[in-house]
């Protein structure tokens, strides 16, 4: 039987009053370091290239995030590029890097001793975004940048990796994409059982606008009728 669970490390922070949920694991990818392998993360792939997608949850500041982690020398995140998921049923959640991202730590490279800098930004998500993750396939992913896109999840083969498996085996179970989307949902599964274990009375605090649904509204007065008007404008549509 496949080992694909994820294990969370729980901590209490005492300088920001909030438990800190991260992993030691994620889809069975026991490792020592899993900071060095990114075995505290999904790692998959997007299509005809090598680059990696690293993605995790986290709570922390009494929030949850979706974690994004990048090596530089693939691509670099930056203010205002995006990441997408489609789900089945069409279901889609887009989001926005709003934060810049920073240096996190190293990893390992396995063809030699060398220990690149990874980066990682957070993105606040809501729990329902969380439940859309465990309940239903994720179909592609994408990051969008200013000038090109990258998506993955049409590969058939190698969408998850698993420590100490070659990537040349086809018979490779943890390379199916059956695979990877059972550790994706029982991810944010667990994810929401720790929550809901360790944070009983949690209530979700959303202090952000997604960027389609930003509205602005002025007041505007005719001084020569003294009638007021008002208009709300929307980010996408105008005015209405």
């Amino acid at each position: 039987m496949l080992n694909i669970e994820s294990i969370p490390i729980v901590k209490y922070d005492n300088f920001l009053k909030s438990k800190y949920i991260s992993w030691s694991s994620v889809g069975g990818r026991v490792e020592k370091y899993p900071e060095w392998y990114f075995g505290d993360s999904i790692m998959c792939y997007f299509d005809n290239i090598s680059c990696s997608f690293i993605f995790s949850f986290r709570f922390y500041d009494n929030k949850i995030f979706l974690v994004l982690k990048f090596k530089p020398q693939e691509y670099k995140l930056k203010i205002n590029d995006s990441v997408s998921f489609l789900f089945e049923d069409n279901a889609l959640l887009n989001y926005t890097i709003t934060t810049e991202p920073y240096k996190a730590g190293v990893y390992s490279e396995f063809d030699s001793n060398k220990f690149p800098d990874f980066f990682e930004t957070l993105i606040p998500i809501s729990i329902n975004d969380v439940e859309l993750f465990s309940k239903r396939n994720l179909y592609n992913y994408a990051l969008n940048f200013k000038s090109y896109k990258l998506i993955g999840g049409n590969r058939e083969k190698g969408a998850f990796w698993k420590a100490g498996c070659s990537y040349d085996n086809d018979n490779n179970p943890y390379h199916k994409k059956e695979t990877f989307q059972d550790a994706l949902r029982l991810f944010a599964t667990t994810f929401l059982e720790v929550i809901n274990i360790e944070i009983p009375d949690y209530k979700e605090i959303i202090d952000f606008i997604p960027n389609d649904e930003i509205c602005f509204v002025y007041l505007m007065h005719d001084l020569k009728t003294n009638f007021y008007k008002l208009l709300i404008r929307n980010k996408q549509v105008g005015c209405f």
